[in-house]
C-alpha cells in the first residue's frame, strides 16, 4: 500500500463505514479482514482500522490475499497476516480469526509470500521456502498429510527463485531454472503426466 492512499466507503450504501483518519494511512476491512475494493456492497461485517504513521509502520514491500485471508511483508522483512485462520493459514496456529494485521513472532526475515486456498508458503531471504496450512493433500511438502500450524521448511535446500500455492497444491522454481511441484494431482495440475 502506497501512503497516503485512502480506503474510504462507497457513498451509494448506507452500511458502509467511513474512515476519516488522523493520519493518511487508514485502511477498511471486509470479514473476516480482507481489505475492501472499491464497490464491495456485501451486506458483511466490516471493520475501519487506524494504522500507525507511514513513519512508524514502514513500508509494504510485498502482499499476498488468500481465500478470505491477506498477508503482507513489511520493507524489514517482517511478515504479517489477518483473516480466516481456521487452517492456520495465516500461519498462527489453527483457528478462529484475526481481525487486524498480526505479525509473525519470528525473528527470520521474509523476501516474498503467497497466498493460497487453505495453505501459504514464503521464501525467506536466505533462499529456503516454507509452507504452513492445510495439508490434506501433502501440498505443504514434507512427505505428510498433516497440517502445519506455523511455517515449516520444504526439503533443506537454499536455492529457491520463487514457490506459490495453488488448490491443494503448491509449484516452485529453484535457482537452476528446475520446476518442482507437490500436492494434488486430481486433474493434472502437477504436470507430471499423471492424475
Amino acid at each position: 500500500l502506497t501512503p497516503g492512499v485512502i480506503f474510504g466507503s462507497h457513498t451509494k450504501d448506507p452500511s458502509w463505514q467511513y474512515c476519516y483518519p488522523p493520519e493518511p494511512t487508514s485502511l477498511c476491512l471486509g470479514y473476516p479482514g480482507q481489505f475492501l475494493p472499491t464497490g464491495y456492497t456485501s451486506d458483511v461485517l466490516r471493520f475501519c482500522i487506524d494504522t500507525f504513521k507511514p513513519e512508524d509502520l514502514g513500508c509494504w514491500a510485498d502482499i499476498s490475499a488468500g481465500t478470505h485471508y491477506s498477508m503482507v511483508i513489511k520493507s524489514d522483512g517482517t511478515r504479517w497476516a489477518w483473516g480466516r485462520n481456521y487452517w492456520s493459514e495465516c500461519g498462527y496456529g489453527a483457528g478462529g480469526i484475526i481481525y487486524f494485521p498480526q505479525q509473525d513472532n519470528s525473528a527470520i526475515k521474509w523476501e516474498s509470500i503467497s497466498s493460497g486456498y487453505h495453505h501459504s508458503v514464503g521464501k525467506r531471504i536466505d533462499g529456503s521456502i516454507w509452507a504452513w496450512g492445510d495439508n490434506f493433500f501433502g501440498q505443504i511438502g514434507d512427505g505428510t498429510n498433516s497440517d502445519k500450524y506455523y511455517p515449516k521448511q520444504v526439503g533443506g535446500s537454499y536455492d529457491w527463485k520463487i514457490v506459490t500455492p495453488g488448490w491443494g497444491h503448491t509449484v516452485a522454481i529453484r535457482n537452476d531454472g528446475s520446476l518442482w511441484a507437490w500436492g494434488h494431482n486430481y486433474e493434472g495440475q502437477l504436470g507430471d503426466g499423471g492424475y
